[in-house]
């Protein structure tokens, strides 16, 4: 809880999208993960172990009409989760790193395409 009752404030830069079961992440070609959300900067998924700071992993991010994008992200924060059902995870923060213009147009066009109406 925040000191002495000041509100929670979103340092986010980016809106983050909720994205539809048709957009599939995979982390360093491994199975396809959950994703929470997603912005132009940064996507948030539920893995199945630790992610460390500052890791760096290759994404691969497939919208429903089969256009992929490759990026990399560093791990900004992990932090375990224990739903009703007692089933743990662990939900990752990650940054997209060394985005140039072309992979930052495709990703807008693909959140476009990913996200929750």
């Amino acid at each position: 809880m925040p000191a002495q009752g000041k509100p929670i404030t979103d340092k986010r830069r980016h809106r983050r999208y909720k994205v539809h079961e048709g957009c599939r992440v995979t982390l360093n070609g491994s199975v396809e993960l959950l994703v929470k959300d997603i912005s132009v900067r940064g996507i948030c998924l539920y893995v199945s172990r630790y992610l460390s700071a500052d890791e760096v992993h290759l994404l691969k991010i497939l919208s429903p009409a089969d256009n992929e994008i490759s990026l990399s992200g560093k791990v900004i924060w992990c932090h375990l989760h224990e739903d009703a059902d007692t089933i743990t995870y662990h939900a990752a923060g990650l940054n997209f790193i060394d985005m140039d213009e072309s992979a930052s147009n495709s990703l807008t066009e693909l959140i476009r395409n990913c996200s929750r109406q």
